[in-house]
């Protein structure tokens, strides 16, 4: 990823707060395996995680950043940062349940980590943040945004890149955090927020229970013409990619074979 993947702001030069977008130029790529792949180009379906069900990969997706609470702990007497806590981490367990997220890999060229690690047997989308952006979707009815991942271990270490809490907690920072270990994924996510479901509680009160909502939401696309390239995976034998690269261009989509040859 390059210094130009990311669009400024002025929240840039007055302390940010939340993750940053890529520019619309962004080339990125999504690996996955061949059901996915069918369910896209028949369908015209892109399944978006539930932020929550991101814990499957790494149990501290989607929590508060270590050191958060500490660096904030002095603004506050003991009732009041605990209420503030409370209330942040109420916040934050509604957005991992009612946001849904895309997780793509921002990068020039095919990445051998990310084939073996997400589709060793699969196909890569290649795109750019721009086009996946503007993609006329028929469910839900619109893509909601994109941000970039940060990548870091402790609150410190986001301080220094002239992240500022203002006594408040970011919630959405900390959805699009993760540790330095994941670094090489380069992850841009985009996200959707579908029409959640509502009921009418004993009280009277009509809300939508969270836990009532579905690990994943299909995304539908009106056409796929968003899609630049479906690369076959460099494990592909020959005989196994043909039906892949037969369908992609019935669909009127480009298809090539791995560059990255066997691995």
């Amino acid at each position: 990823m390059r210094s130009s993947d990311i669009a400024n702001s002025p929240s840039d030069f007055l302390g940010q707060k939340r993750p940053k977008e890529a520019v619309s130029s962004t080339i990125i790529w999504r690996y996955v395996g061949v059901p996915d792949f069918l369910n896209l180009v028949n369908d015209q379906c892109l399944g978006f995680h539930q932020f929550k069900e991101l814990q499957e990969s790494d149990s501290h997706e989607g929590m508060v950043v270590p050191g958060f609470w500490e660096s904030i702990r002095s603004h506050f007497d003991g009732a009041s940062m605990r209420a503030l806590k409370e209330s942040g981490e109420d916040n934050l367990y509604l957005l991992r349940h009612f946001y849904y997220a895309s997780c793509w890999n921002m990068s020039d060229g095919e990445n051998a980590l990310m084939w073996k690690a997400y589709a060793p047997a699969g196909v890569a989308i290649k795109t750019s943040v721009g086009k996946l952006m503007n993609a006329a979707l028929t469910a839900p009815s619109a893509m909601v945004g994109q941000s970039t991942i940060e990548y870091a271990d402790h609150w410190s270490e986001l301080e220094a890149r002239g992240y500022v809490h203002d006594q408040i907690p970011l919630n959405w920072l900390f959805l699009h955090a993760k540790r330095r270990a994941f670094a090489t994924e380069a992850e841009v996510r985009f996200h959707v927020q579908p029409p959640a479901r509502f009921t009418q509680r004993e009280d009277g009160r009509i809300l939508a229970d969270p836990d009532d909502c579905s690990s994943w939401c299909l995304v539908t696309f009106e056409t796929l013409d968003w899609i630049d390239e479906i690369v076959t995976a460099p494990s592909t034998s020959s005989w196994a990619a043909k039906p892949i690269e037969r369908l992609t261009k019935e669909k009127g989509l480009c298809f090539r074979a791995s560059g990255l040859g066997a691995m």
